[in-house]
């Protein structure tokens, strides 16, 4: 992955709600380079979920139905403690 489709993920990391915004960034700043390229692909997925899902995963309400997107939740979760 190059710089500017790098800088187009990190872009979609913003969102409408502002504690999205900070866990998304936290994660990508700190951890998106040292993910497998499968892992920044469904980290990719994991983005275009509706803020509402994506909060409710990352603070516990809620857990996605899909193996991939619970871990890539919980690799999220670790990056922000």
């Amino acid at each position: 992955m190059n710089k500017n489709e790098e800088t187009k993920i990190r872009w979609h990391c913003r969102r409408g709600m502002l504690e999205l915004d900070k866990m998304l960034h936290a994660f990508f700043d700190k951890e998106f380079q040292h993910l497998s390229e499968e892992e920044k692909l469904i980290f990719i997925t994991l983005l275009e979920h509706t803020d509402q899902e994506l909060y409710q995963w990352l603070i516990g309400m809620n857990k996605p139905s899909d193996s991939q997107l619970l871990r890539m939740i919980q690799k999220i979760q670790q990056a922000n403690q």
